[in-house]
């Protein structure tokens, strides 16, 4: 088998990472728009929007995995801070280097379209601050300014205020990102301009922030009864889908991070928590479903935007192509990446046991 399921995490979280990755790439090739305009709409604008909210309640689960609590606060020491350093670089780090390949993939555009490129720069240069360097990589600037701002909640509230701060989040967030359109008042219109302006520093708070604290309390908690979960999350699916519609008929155009979102993501991961612990599944390790579920998300715009020049007319063969072309790279990267990381140890023990061998002679 290619891929690895381990036994110190949860393997059907994991797993569904791969399928949060897959619903991504439909989300940007309107998989069933050639079918349906309906039915594309109920699959890309309801279905598959749990994606990406799943990734940060992910992100903050693990987290919340490596932290110790005590009289409801979490212990902040060394290597607690260690942990947030080295996840908040991580995640600037990355966002970096895929800002850098796809700014090329635009510089290419911009010479071939013959535009000022001075103008162009600049301008790209501005959405890179503000984490719109391309269009799904805010993603990473956003996560990084969410590591730096739950930090300091952990070391200045209880754990037991988490709900508090979450839902208060969450409505400044659905308001900045979705409700102003349908709310009647300028200044609502004129403050969530302002804060999609400034871009992830603010727009992080009512996003990836409050989904993070989510998976955050979820590791935390102890839900015993699946049946919980599961009703819970059939009833805010319910309600997501009958937000949407609403908001269709209001007028709005954006339809992920409404209001049900969050509740959805909350239910989804802990019925897939749940599953996890009662039906372990093991296969034999070669890939990470999380980092192959990751070069994936950050992969496919760059093989979709080539595919763009095939013109190819059917949204279900683009998906297909765009999603098989990704994997097959994806893998064969970390593949290879498996192999060169082994070899280089062993290069390594070589090393050091001849040293250990001269030592011995001498």
């Amino acid at each position: 088998m290619f891929f690895c399921l381990s036994s110190d995490r949860n393997n059907i979280i994991d797993l569904f990472r791969i399928i949060a990755a897959i619903a991504v790439i439909g989300i940007h090739t309107r998989v069933l728009k050639s079918i349906s305009f309906e039915a594309d709409f109920f699959f890309c604008d309801i279905l598959c929007r749990w994606a990406v909210p799943y990734f940060a309640v992910c992100s903050g689960f693990f987290l919340a995995k490596k932290l110790k609590v005590s009289n409801d606060r979490v212990v902040i020491d060394d290597s607690v801070k260690k942990e947030f350093c080295r996840r908040a670089f991580h995640a600037l780090l990355l966002y970096c280097l895929w800002s850098i390949l796809f700014f090329f993939v635009l510089l290419a555009g911009w010479i071939h379209n013959g535009q000022d490129l001075l103008k162009e720069c600049t301008n790209w240069f501005r959405l890179f601050l503000t984490g719109k360097s391309y269009y799904h990589l805010w993603y990473l600037l956003q996560l990084f300014c969410s590591y730096c701002y739950l930090f300091l909640i952990l070391k200045f509230t209880r754990i037991r205020c988490f709900p508090f701060f979450i839902a208060l989040f969450w409505l400044f967030g659905i308001t900045v990102y979705v409700y102003y359109e349908v709310i009647p008042f300028g200044a609502v219109r004129t403050i969530s301009h302002t804060c999609r302006s400034v871009g992830a520093v603010i727009c992080s708070i009512g996003q990836i922030l409050p989904l993070m604290m989510t998976g955050f309390c979820l590791a935390k908690m102890n839900i015993n009864k699946i049946v919980y979960l599961y009703w819970g999350g059939v009833i805010s699916f319910i309600c997501l889908c009958s937000e949407v519609y609403w908001l269709r008929n209001l007028g709005a155009m954006r339809f992920s991070y409404v209001l049900f979102t969050l509740p959805f993501a909350f239910f989804l991961f802990g019925v897939l928590n749940q599953i996890g612990h009662n039906c372990f599944v093991s296969l034999k390790q070669r890939v990470s479903f999380a980092k192959l579920s990751a070069i994936v998300y950050f992969l496919h715009p760059l093989i979709l935007r080539i595919c763009s020049f095939v013109n190819i007319q059917h949204s279900v063969i683009l998906f297909a192509l765009v999603t098989t072309v990704t994997f097959c790279i994806s893998l064969l990267y970390l593949l290879l990446r498996q192999n060169f990381d082994n070899r280089k140890s062993l290069i390594r023990q070589g090393e050091r046991s001849n040293r250990n061998l001269q030592k011995g002679l001498f």
